[in-house]
């Protein structure tokens, strides 16, 4: 919220200006940071790496790895 507060006062101001949210601690943190208009975010390696894994990737993956294994299987 007060990401947003200070997007909404910088712009009303016109100040030019970008927003800053430090020491993100996970990757929610990222994405509500972001949502709320902050231009720039400082986070540890684990958050970063943590922040490109997501339980649904992983089940799209699984399912395109079967198809693909299928596919490969019925083209021999």
């Amino acid at each position: 919220a007060l990401l947003e507060e200070i997007g909404e006062i910088y712009t009303a101001h016109g100040y030019k200006t970008e927003i800053i949210a430090a020491a993100v601690r996970n990757p929610r943190q990222i994405a509500d940071a972001a949502l709320a208009g902050c231009h720039i975010m400082t986070c540890g390696f684990e958050v970063m790496r943590k922040s490109f894994s997501h339980p649904m990737t992983d089940v799209g993956l699984g399912k395109f790895r079967a198809a693909w294994d299928q596919s490969e299987r019925t083209s021999k």
